[in-house]
């Protein structure tokens, strides 16, 4: 196909088609959709894409010249926005081409690409997920393990770059769920790490450190060389796609390392905070069952202080501070929902103003925050200071809703600004006014005529202003006909085009007027921006807190004891999704770090029985203990943790090539390298996918590792391996629990209730019974199973009677 305009031509391709390469050429990479009249058209080999993609269908257009028909799909201009944000969420950059107004001598109209949207930097709403951030991050690797990353979410502004291992960003992209990752081809990164991600190549480092430091000259990551490429690759990207359009961001910050409790990749998934393992929705996650905020940016503020919880015992203590004296007041929690739920998306408004790109919605809402702030009097005597700061008078912000009611006029008028506004509108709309005016005198003049009774005075945006009769109407002699349809012909006079000529001229400047007006506004909300931006953080963590009092008071849930020491302690102890399904059997659990007892819990039991939910219903009441919130529980003591691992179910990794064991042994890799004393270990069914000796062999080393190895954290091992429960007999800070199972005749019952022992057998053939095997197989099991247990017995005894040291061999 040919690649430039004079090639094309060449190839007998016409004026419109040679423009659409032409345009297609200086913009590669990227889905061209190109508007002809009332729609938007793609052509050649992006046509068959394009129709693919969207279910559109595919047809040819004239190639204008020599050339035999082109490929070709579209659609009306009024569905853009709905197969943008189709197209951007398959992960494809889009160039949205538009006329010129200007109508051609000869030819055909001018077009010009107005603005390209790629999957990490829309800004536009529409085309924003209310409930999370859009995230664009850049990758830099060095060969030597360590990476760049940056990341920024250009609708709300915030801009972050760190250096982090393989691991550590793997954990880093798995919270952000980025929508386009950047990945300079001079400095690659493992492809394992971007199996899930939607990668745009770009070109190189060279150069990125300079744009970084021209568009922010005191950027704090002077001794960050990586973080540093990462973060220009960003700059220099939205400089190329955005151009001057590109929304302002904060400064790059470095992210505080250490700040936050470490969450892996397999924790974040294996504990559904922000959505369900497997089917990957909202829905039957942590975070869909705390999530009563009244705003999109309180959604999202609650997502991340999930995704990253507090390590800093003062900090968890000021966000309880809040929660507590909201929960004490049902009246304050009232105002505040009352007041939240009037309010727009600051923080993506804000960026919108910090780009003039704000609309006259957008400025009206601002004003309208302004004046609510200055009115939300119940917070001024509440007892902390951050509720408190929710009514501090924002003077540049009254200001700017001051000015703007000055300007801006009521929704439905038909101008978006007053007519007072400014005294050349005013003078424009009078002469507008007149028009109108005149035109209706002489439509009433005319048609006093024989004949014209029937006659109009119309407007289209092709032909202008004209007069209009039924056919075969006799007219005056001096009208000059304009065409016509099937039943109507179309006139004009002398008078009538001078007339319209003056309706331009008037109407030409009121519009420019009310652009010189917008534009003055616009001015002053990029004033205000960062204060808006400020503003709208404040209040989206306002609205997290008032979810988590709102989530406490209707669940019964108590204040947790958080401190520094090494006890978690919970009593009475609840699932908080679970327990939303009904009747739920409540348990304590009882851990110390690198202590004389209950180090570790060996957690033996049938499947079905409750392990695996009682495992995670710790992870996730430690975990809401360290963001500030009430947990489910009669009473809780928390003792920090610096990381939470998980282990809880493994699948097979198809994209990675590695199978559901070579999963569960790389967690389990992960676990061993990265706890401390401080962190909380969880792993669920060690050892499946091999034989049974190696399973249960590896098993017992990992649970001898975590209870005597440098770090001992606090930790539970669940286990179908029953034998392991010797480990109880070896190491006195190994504890063991089971989940209960009641027999009775024929059946068998599980009560999800953990208590202390050690299961003698897994009761697998019974849950088969369950599950509707056949008689005869179920027998056959039976008979197999009574010839193996002695076996078992006997493994548990000699491990059991043997200290770590001297462990009988296989020549013994």
């Amino acid at each position: 196909m040919p690649r430039s305009s004079r090639a094309a031509s060449a190839a007998g391709y016409g004026e419109l088609v040679c423009q659409y390469l032409e345009l297609r050429d200086q913009h590669p990479g990227v889905l061209l959709l190109f508007r002809v009249g009332s729609f938007y058209e793609v052509l050649f080999e992006d046509a068959e894409l394009v129709a693919r993609e969207l279910g559109l269908k595919l047809s040819e257009r004239p190639s204008g010249g020599t050339a035999g028909p082109v490929a070709q799909c579209g659609f009306a201009a009024h569905a853009l926005e709905a197969f943008l944000s189709r197209l951007l969420s398959r992960g494809y950059r889009v160039a949205v081409c538009e006329e010129s107004e200007e109508e051609p001598a000869s030819g055909v109209r001018q077009r010009a690409v107005v603005r390209t949207l790629t999957p990490g930097t829309v800004t536009d709403p529409v085309l924003l997920a209310e409930d999370r951030a859009t995230y664009l991050v850049a990758l830099v690797g060095d060969g030597e393990g360590e990476l760049g990353l940056a990341w920024t979410d250009v609708a709300a502004g915030e801009f972050k770059a760190g250096e982090f291992d393989v691991e550590s960003a793997a954990a880093e992209l798995q919270r952000l769920q980025p929508a386009e990752v950047l990945v300079p081809a001079d400095r690659p990164v493992s492809e394992t790490l971007l199996a899930r991600w939607n990668v745009t190549p770009v070109a190189s480092t060279a150069g990125a450190v300079e744009a970084l430091h021209l568009a922010y000259p005191g950027a704090q990551l002077g001794d960050l060389p990586r973080a540093q490429a990462a973060a220009g690759v960003i700059v220099r990207y939205l400089e190329t796609t955005q151009g001057d359009q590109a929304a302002p961001l904060d400064p790059p910050q470095r992210p505080e390392r250490g700040a936050v409790v470490q969450l892996d990749v397999a924790a974040q998934r294996h504990l559904e905070l922000v959505e369900t393992e497997r089917s990957r929705e909202r829905v039957g996650s942590l975070l869909s069952t705390l999530d009563q905020a009244h705003t999109p940016m309180g959604r999202r503020m609650l997502r991340d202080w999930l995704l990253r919880p507090l390590v800093d015992v003062s900090k968890i203590r000021v966000r309880q501070a809040i929660v507590a004296e909201l929960l004490a007041g049902p009246e304050l929690r009232a105002a505040l929902g009352g007041f939240l739920a009037g309010l727009p998306d600051l923080e993506r408004l804000a960026g919108r103003a910090a780009a003039r790109r704000a609309s006259p919605e957008d400025l009206r809402a601002l004003a309208a925050v302004a004046r609510q702030l200055s009115s939300f009097s119940q917070v001024a005597a509440a007892r902390t200071p951050f509720l408190r700061g929710l009514g501090r008078p924002r003077a540049r912000l009254a200001a700017f809703a001051e000015q703007a009611d000055g300007v801006l006029a009521a929704p439905e008028e038909t101008l978006p600004v007053k007519r007072r506004a400014s005294p050349r509108l005013d003078e424009a709309l009078d002469r507008v006014e007149a028009a109108a005016a005149w035109q209706q005198r002489y439509l009433d003049q005319l048609r006093r005529r024989q004949g014209l009774e029937r006659l109009k005075l119309e407007r289209t945006s092709t032909q202008g202003l004209f007069l209009e009769v039924p056919a075969n109407t006799p007219v005056p002699p001096d009208w000059t006909r304009r065409g016509g349809l099937q039943k109507v012909e179309r006139y004009t006079t002398a008078e009538l085009e001078q007339h319209a000529i003056e309706v331009a001229e008037a109407e030409t400047l009121v519009a420019a007027e009310v652009r010189a007006l917008l534009a003055e506004l616009r001015e002053a909300a990029v004033a205000v921006a960062g204060e808006t931006r400020e503003l709208g953080r404040h209040l989206a963590a306002a609205d997290a807190l008032l979810s988590l009092a709102d989530v406490a008071a209707e669940r019964d849930w108590v204040r947790p004891e958080v401190d520094e020491g090494d006890a978690i302690l919970i009593t009475g102890g609840r699932h908080p999704v679970i327990e939303r399904l009904g009747p739920f059997q409540p348990n304590d659990a009882c851990l110390h770090a690198r202590g004389p007892r209950d180090q570790l819990i060996v957690l033996t039991g049938p499947n079905m029985a409750g392990k695996s939910t009682w495992m995670r219903q710790i992870a996730l009441i430690v975990l809401l203990a360290h963001i500030g919130s009430w947990v489910p529980a009669a009473a809780a003591r928390i003792g920090l943790v610096d990381a939470i691992f998980t282990r809880i179910g493994a699948v097979d990794d198809l994209v990675g090539g590695r199978s559901t064991f070579m999963v569960e042994m790389l967690e389990t890799a992960a676990v061993l390298r990265g706890a401390t004393d401080r962190s909380l270990v969880l792993l669920d069914e060690l050892g499946r996918g091999t034989s049974t000796h190696d399973g249960m062999a590896i098993a017992w080393a990992v649970i001898e590792q975590l209870a005597t190895g440098p770090a001992r954290p606090r930790a539970v091992v669940a286990t179908h391996y029953h034998e392991l429960a010797a480990l109880g007999l070896v190491h006195p800070q190994v504890s063991l629990l089971r989940a209960a199972v009641e027999e009775q005749p024929g059946a068998i019952r599980f009560p999800h209730r953990i208590e202390a022992g050690a299961a003698d057998r897994s009761f697998g053939i019974e849950v088969a019974r369950l599950a509707g095997l056949p008689g005869a197989v179920l027998e056959r099991a039976r008979e197999v199973a009574d010839t193996i247990e002695p076996l078992s017995a006997e493994i548990a005894r000699r491990l059991g009677a043997c200290p770590p040291t001297s462990l009988p061999t296989a020549q013994q």
